[in-house]
């Protein structure tokens, strides 16, 4: 498989590829993208067609990578993501437009955190949670799904600030000397 082998004397994988790709089209999107010089004005039919669109290629890439694979699924994955992405960065639709504001910006500060956190409190709830009869999943599993993504949130935002930002503010002295 692709995936598992790797090139440049066992150096760099496919995935490492695939990342520097993916950091490179960021690149050139974010330099074509301030280079565009967009009218203020929408008009409310802009706002729904580019809404639309917006909400189909969201869909896609739903349907695409979390309910079933399709054939030649990188390229195309590529292709839909990084159209929706233009469309956000452009605020023209009413799902951009919706999604631009202070909580989403105040959840993506604390993703990170949160992302590297849920690996340990679903390992916690596997050993002790799951299997316990009086807590188990079998009797409540809304409240199992519901406490751990609580508890993988709020110790992520701990995480935050104890870790991330403070080593972020090391960092940032450091590099910037």
């Amino acid at each position: 498989m692709l995936r598992q082998k790797s090139t440049g004397g066992g150096i760099l994988t496919f995935r490492m590829l695939r990342g520097i790709a993916g950091m490179g089209l960021g690149y050139l999107i974010a330099s074509w993208f301030s280079r565009w010089n967009l009218p203020n004005k929408v008009s409310l039919s802009q706002k729904i067609l580019v809404g639309i669109v917006e909400c189909f290629l969201l869909f896609l890439l739903y349907k695409w990578t979390v309910v079933k694979t399709i054939p030649y699924f990188l390229p195309i994955i590529i292709l839909v993501f990084t159209s929706l992405f233009m469309l956000f960065l452009a605020k023209r639709g009413f799902l951009s437009r919706l999604l631009n504001n202070n909580l989403f910006y105040l959840l993506g500060k604390y993703a990170f955190s949160i992302y590297m956190v849920q690996e340990i409190f679903f390992n916690i709830s596997k050993k002790y949670i799951w299997p316990n009869p009086d807590f188990g999943v079998v009797n409540y599993p809304a409240l199992n799904i519901f406490a751990n993504l609580f508890m993988t949130f709020i110790f992520g935002i701990i995480v935050y600030y104890i870790i991330e930002k403070p080593f972020y503010k090391i960092i940032k002295k450091l590099f910037n000397t």
